[in-house]
């Protein structure tokens, strides 16, 4: 007579199968993590880059039908001073916001005075967006233009009477920056016929996080314009 003996699985078997499947379903979870961090902050940072570059799009076109002679740049080399351009525009908000010439010299009639400019979000403690703001100008003519230097970027900023509520137009913006020019303001004589470049700085700041330099999803995006006319 055989007598078939079943042999059962000891604690110390169970105990050592139960941690390789922990191990390997923690490795696991780890990968997934891992992957769904990586695919969300691939996708933001393509958010970002699309947003800013049409940001960075209607910044250009908008100084393209400008003139450097009404333009101002606040350039600081202090990081928490305000940055930011202005300048002139001839669209006429009163008349479909139609582009303005006379019809006499063919020259531009400036109806107000755009600027775009770097501000902490009101939204978001410590992150920064690009914004814009405008102010019309009282002699639609132009013969009375006041030079955009005597403005200043800190009246848009602040805003008040005689500006437009300010409109955020691109996110998580660290920085705008003119690569090549010297910090400070300058005016329209230190900008004319110069090759313009113009830099928006991106990326998230952790939360609670207020050191610029440790940004995640960093990137620069830049253009270049000639502000000759």
């Amino acid at each position: 007579m055989i007598i078939i003996r079943k042999r059962g699985v000891t604690i110390t078997e169970l105990l050592v199968a139960i941690s390789v499947m922990g191990i390997m379903f923690s490795m696991i979870v780890a990968i997934t993590i891992l992957t769904k961090r990586s695919y969300v902050e691939e996708e933001n940072r393509s958010a970002m880059q699309q947003n800013a570059a049409l940001a960075l799009s209607k910044l250009t076109r908008e100084l393209m039908e400008s003139s450097y002679k009404t333009t101002t740049i606040y350039n600081p080399a202090d990081t928490d001073s305000p940055t930011g351009i202005i300048f002139a525009s001839a669209r006429n908000i009163s008349d479909n916001n139609r582009f303005d010439l006379d019809p006499n010299t063919g020259q531009c009639i400036w109806h107000k005075y755009v600027c775009y400019y770097i501000s902490t979000e009101t939204e978001s403690v410590g992150q920064k967006a690009l914004y814009r703001r405008e102010t019309y100008i009282n002699d639609p003519t132009g013969t009375t233009l006041i030079q955009p230097s005597s403005l200043g970027i800190n009246n848009f900023v602040t805003g008040g009477t005689g500006y437009s509520p300010s409109v955020i137009i691109a996110h998580r913006v660290e920085d705008l920056d003119f690569p090549g020019l010297p910090s400070g303001p300058l005016t329209p004589s230190q900008i004319g016929d110069k090759l313009l470049k113009i830099s928006l700085k991106l990326g998230e700041r952790p939360p609670g996080g207020t050191d610029p330099n440790s940004l995640r999803n960093g990137m620069i995006i830049t253009f270049s314009m000639n502000l000759s006319n």
